[in-house]
């Protein structure tokens, strides 16, 4: 999931921090573990929870579950279902009140085909081939198509009105978010697509703010050298969008410097590995990476 590595893709909120609490097996699981992990991630510190995930089971400690992450302020976003050719059977936490459930569409704007159809369908997003991790290799992407494919890209949505307002209650959340969607099928609320497509720029609008939506460039001209025990980073001069640069090494995060740097040592890079430098651009309309490895 790194991004700027050629081959994968950024999300919609690249700058979030992940919590994967893995509650299923290959294809299926038990109520309880998805319990166990609502309550692991509200016992830290998570702000949204995404369950790209259903059950027809309508558990009591799941209601419960769902009913305490409201109480601590955490938004909950899940999949309505893929039911959409059997009858759309009723699918849980999504039938929830004060779950966000989420639909796919194709990229034509109709329904995709095996998304559900609910009464308590609150949006959609697009959930058709949609590029996303898997396979057995760590950069092995894959085209996937259902509800939990459309479920974390309103999720993100949801990351990027908390970064404005991190006030923001669930509640108003899920209202500012139908309110905002774009509407389709017949006016109004309706089965197949809920109150409509989420509309990111509308949504952050809606909440008064003036997003910077454009990331900075990426950091151009990067070189790695090594020399006297040391490994020298150097890049080109930032663009004006950029406020500081992140430096990781191996995928953790060593330094923060002003936007104006263009050059960083690492005093102790471990000798015959092979190390991964990112030199990250970060602005208010997000970030962007540039990434070389480097012989020690």
């Amino acid at each position: 999931a790194v991004p700027d590595n050629v081959v994968g893709g950024v999300g919609v909120a690249p700058g979030v921090e992940i919590l994967p609490i893995r509650v299923l097996g290959k294809r299926s699981g038990f109520v309880s573990d998805v319990v166990e992990g609502i309550l692991w991630a509200l016992g830290h510190d998570a702000d949204i929870i995404n369950l790209s995930l259903s059950t027809g089971d309508k558990s009591a400690a799941l209601a419960a579950a769902v009913a305490e992450a409201e109480a601590a302020g955490v938004v909950v976003v899940a999949s309505s279902g893929n039911g959409g050719l059997d009858r759309s059977p009723v699918r849980y936490p999504a039938a929830f009140d004060t779950v966000l459930a989420v639909g796919a569409i194709d990229p034509d704007l109709t329904r995709w085909p095996k998304s559900s159809q609910a009464s308590y369908l609150d949006l959609v997003a697009p959930g058709s081939n949609i590029y996303s991790l898997g396979g057995s290799s760590v950069d092995s992407y894959l085209y996937l198509s259902g509800t939990s494919m459309a479920t974390p890209q309103v999720s993100g949505v949801v990351a990027m009105l908390l970064h404005q307002d991190p006030s923001l209650t669930p509640a108003a959340a899920r209202s500012l978010l139908r309110a905002s969607a774009v509407d389709l099928g017949p006016v109004g609320h309706d089965v197949s697509f809920g109150y409509g497509l989420i509309d990111p720029a509308a949504a952050l609008a809606a909440l008064g703010a003036a997003p910077r939506l454009v990331p900075p460039p990426a950091p151009g001209n990067v070189v790695t050298s090594y020399g006297s025990g040391m490994v020298t980073v150097s890049w080109g001069p930032l663009s004006s969008l950029a406020d500081t640069v992140d430096i990781e090494r191996d995928g953790v995060l060593i330094t923060t410097l002003v936007a104006t740097a263009t050059r960083w040592v690492d005093e102790s890079p471990v000798r015959g590995a092979v190390h991964a430098y990112t030199v990250t651009a970060v602005g208010a309309g997000g970030r962007a990476w540039t990434s070389m490895t480097l012989s020690v």
